[in-house]
């Protein structure tokens, strides 16, 4: 599996995950980590540690790996609340709990932040809805990528490895699109 074949993946498993899973008519979710770990052990990289995971995800869409996953969730919730014929107490519990939220109050503002229109409002106006795309390969490719990690311990880098921030993170992205791209196999299999 090539390295588009892995991202398209783990993309692809976490819309599916995003969505949760139907019991019975009531949606069990998933967990963020959850998701991640599934859909990362999908495209064959189940070996990668969360920090990798963020660094990569960080690198190739400017969010980490959890960021991303809560967006697909709570668009996945959006697309639920349109989808649906009838605004009742079912609905929205089946939202707060897709959405990873508690009580109604909080997954309003949640929901506001988002798509800056409440989900009362999003029902109302279903036939105007449009929804953020999902990052596959093509959409990374064509908005372009973060070429630099976040990277807050400036301090750490300079005093304990002897090199510049930049270097360090470049570093950091090589190592993790190698164990991405799986680098080591293939090179394993030309020798």
């Amino acid at each position: 599996m090539n390295a588009k074949e892995r991202y398209n993946k783990i993309i692809n498993t976490i819309e599916e995950l995003a969505k949760g899973q139907s019991i019975d008519g009531v949606i069990v979710p998933y967990t963020d980590h959850e998701i991640s770990d599934r859909a990362f052990k999908a495209a064959c990289c189940s070996t990668m540690n969360d920090n990798s995971k963020n660094t990569l995800f960080s690198f190739l869409n400017n969010c980490t790996v959890i960021e991303y996953i809560k967006e697909r969730k709570m668009v996945a919730v959006y697309k639920m609340i349109c989808d649906s014929k009838v605004w009742n107490k079912n609905l929205i519990w089946n939202a707060i709990e897709m959405a990873g939220m508690s009580d109604s109050q909080g997954f309003s503002k949640k929901f506001k932040r988002y798509f800056e229109i409440s989900p009362k409002k999003a029902f109302e106006n279903k036939e105007s809805a449009v929804f953020p795309e999902i990052r596959d390969w093509d959409f990374i490719s064509t908005e372009g990528r973060n070429m630099f990690v976040k990277f807050n311990e400036i301090d750490m880098v300079d005093n304990k490895f002897g090199i510049s921030k930049e270097k360090f993170m470049a570093a950091q992205v090589a190592a993790n699109l190698q164990s991405f791209y799986n680098l080591n196999d293939y090179e394993s299999e030309i020798a």
